[in-house]
């Protein structure tokens, strides 16, 4: 026998290794989705502060630019009384000057002074209406007068309400006055309140992140030692199951004069399923050969013990019959005892003086005959699987072998590797007689790398070749 080993199993294969369906994957995806959602609520937030403190700097702008304008206003409008005043006096024209020049500048002052109080606090626009107001009345009421007709520069009553309306204008605009500064406190308390928010949010922030942080961290490391735990656990299964298999298979196959003996064992590529086929070449007290080869149903170390107790039942029955359907019977009794228990097999004798062989199966694929003149065909059978019935209803064959002429026993892994069972029975037939006009050493090693021919197995596979030399 050559053991073929499977060099390609990984830990991603391992079922239950990667902890797709453990609560720490739970666990470790709620973690990656709090810290998503902190670092998307943090960008929103941040979006939101900047543009709350973008509007409280404009805001603070705007206050500082209307209390500009206000008090820009307010001069001109001192240089305006100013220069009447002094006209007033001395008649004098170059009095006016000043005069002029605020009233080409007073319009556009008085425009930003509206445009910025718009942003700051519309409340204060009355105030800035009756300033306006009053600018107009003592425009008409007193500067046109007083400058156009130079005979009412003396007229004290026409000064004094001139007086009346201009303290009326400052009162005005000390009101004015006093609410942008309500406005500028009430925004910088404001602006200290946003702060003091934004320090708590990034503290807050900052404790919860870490908070996930650290929890992830536990997860992962959680996850860490669990999957070293799991691959601890599957490396001592392997390794027990595995020193099942060879100790359930014998190594060394029996040197029989007019006969050569070829197995091979391959284990599924995939999980750990060792543990399911077997195979046995005995030489009996009496000098007769007795091979037998069977399936398990199932994988893993519970495979390998029930393929055990089939084997050695089958081999114990074989020593006191010598009909290879009785044989089977008799292991179906034993494997009876345990509930849900399914087994294929076949087993036969061989005399090794005549090379008559006597066979029986149990619903495992039937025996391929080839011999040395091109011919290849599977062998008749009958009976079900083992441990399903109180009767498999097996049935013992015979035939006489030729020099030359080889027999092929396998499992269904080798048939059905690609889910075709008619093709595969093709397969293998043509692949078995090729390998049997090479006069191969290893004829069973041979069948088998010819038909998997690279592909990857779903199941594992025993192959047994027996020629007649």
């Amino acid at each position: 026998m050559r053991p073929v080993k499977n060099g390609r199993e990984t830990m991603a294969s391992i079922p239950g290794l990667l902890p797709g369906t453990s609560v720490a994957r739970v666990l470790l995806r709620t973690s990656v989705l709090a810290i998503v959602l902190l670092l998307l609520f943090f960008v929103a937030a941040s979006i939101g502060l900047q543009a709350a403190i973008s509007g409280t700097i404009r805001h603070d702008q705007a206050v500082r630019q209307a209390e500009l304008y206000r008090s820009y206003i307010l001069r001109l409008q001192l240089d305006e009384e100013t220069g009447l005043r002094g006209f007033a006096l001395t008649t004098n024209p170059e009095y006016l000057l000043p005069l002029r020049q605020a009233r080409e500048r007073l319009p556009g002052a008085l425009k930003s002074l509206e445009n910025n109080l718009l942003v700051v606090d519309p409340a204060v626009l009355p105030l800035f209406a009756q300033e306006q107001s009053l600018n107009a009345q003592w425009l008409a009421q007193i500067m046109i007068p007083m400058t156009s007709n130079p005979r009412l520069a003396d007229d004290r009553a026409l000064q004094r309400h001139g007086k009346v309306i201009i303290d009326r204008y400052r009162l005005l605009n000390a009101q004015l006055s006093a609410s942008l500064n309500a406005v500028a406190d009430i925004a910088d308390r404001n602006a200290n309140v946003l702060i003091g928010r934004v320090v708590l949010w990034s503290v807050l922030f900052g404790i919860t992140l870490a908070v996930a942080l650290v929890f992830y961290a536990f997860v992962q490391a959680r996850l860490v030692q669990e999957l070293d735990e799991r691959t601890q656990s599957y490396e001592r299964e392997r390794r027990t199951t595995a020193a099942l298999q060879r100790a359930f298979l014998f190594e060394v196959l029996p040197s029989v004069e007019g006969l050569a003996f070829d197995a091979i064992y391959l284990a599924a590529q995939e999980e750990l399923r060792i543990g399911g086929d077997w195979y046995g070449v005995f030489r009996l007290p009496d000098g007769r050969i007795f091979f037998t080869m069977g399936d398990v149903a199932g994988h893993g170390t519970e495979a390998a013990v029930l393929m055990s107790r089939a084997r050695q039942s089958i081999l114990s029955a074989a020593l006191h019959e010598t009909d290879p359907a009785i044989v089977l019977a008799r292991t179906n009794d034993v494997l009876r005892l345990r509930a849900e228990t399914m087994v294929t097999a076949m087993c036969g004798f061989i005399d090794p003086a005549t090379l008559e062989i006597t066979y029986a199966s149990a619903g495992h694929p039937p025996p391929l005959q080839l011999d040395r003149t091109g011919k290849a065909e599977y062998l008749p059978q009958e009976g079900v699987a083992l441990g399903v019935t109180t009767d498999p209803a097996c049935r013992s064959y015979t035939y006489l072998s030729a020099p030359g002429s080889m027999l092929v026993l396998y499992t269904d892994g080798i048939l059905e590797f690609d889910r075709n069972l008619l093709l595969g029975e093709k397969r293998l037939r043509d692949v078995a007689l090729a390998v049997m006009q090479t006069d191969s050493e290893h004829p069973a090693s041979e069948i088998l790398e010819r038909t998997l021919n690279g592909a990857q197995q779903k199941d594992d596979i025993a192959v047994l070749a027996i020629r007649f030399t």
